[in-house]
């Protein structure tokens, strides 16, 4: 996807729009979560996770969209490298799966909205913008680093660049060898596997 390489923006300018909007998302996120915590009735799970996931798309998905095409005219569409119907297909038996193994909804949904906001943040805009200025392999790279490190930093640095680092790259490898859907799906399966272990 060459959309930007002819164009006046630097490689490193391209970085720091991608760092700036990993902050922007993060930023969207953490208001989101702030406004559900200051609710009234704060027990709620559905609402807890409706506000999540409303806040992951804004900050995740439209917010980043928008600037992009308006700042630099970068027009990303996931659709042309996104196939509805498997992915469709793999929500179906993987619901159906987990479900059957008495999974609450809410552990379910939570981390799919997750790996999906961020798998279209990170393989979907930041791989095809960072693709238009430098190799694959520095693409990846880069998007991991900003990823394990930035998006993170909540975490401890160590293990952030132990685990996340490399599951990122494998997560970029399985966007660019098969498609955004299945990165999605490899995320969220990671974080259903993580949340039942840490808890």
């Amino acid at each position: 996807m060459n959309l930007l390489r002819d164009n006046k923006y630097s490689k490193l300018e391209i970085i720091f729009l991608c760092l700036g909007l990993t902050i922007l998302a993060t930023f969207i996120l953490n208001i989101g979560s702030l406004i559900i915590v200051l609710l009234p009735d704060f027990s709620i799970t559905n609402l807890q996770i409706i506000g999540v996931g409303i806040s992951m798309i804004v900050g995740f998905i439209l917010t980043p969209t928008i600037l992009l095409h308006r700042l630099i005219g970068f027009n990303y569409s996931a659709i042309y490298m996104f196939s509805i119907k498997r992915f469709l297909i793999y929500i179906v038996i993987i619901f159906t799966i987990l479900l059957f193994f008495s999974i609450k909804i809410e552990d379910i949904i939570h981390p799919f909205v997750v790996a999906t906001c961020e798998e279209f943040l990170f393989r979907g805009l930041f791989f095809s913008l960072l693709l238009s200025k430098f190799s694959k392999f520095k693409a990846i790279l880069i998007g991991s680093l900003i990823f394990s490190l930035l998006l993170h930093l909540n975490g401890n640095f160590v293990g952030n660049f132990l685990i996340k680092f490399p599951t990122s790259i494998i997560l970029y490898l399985i966007r660019d060898k098969v498609g955004l859907q299945e990165s999605i799906v490899v995320h969220w399966l990671y974080n259903l596997f993580i949340t039942k272990i840490l808890s």
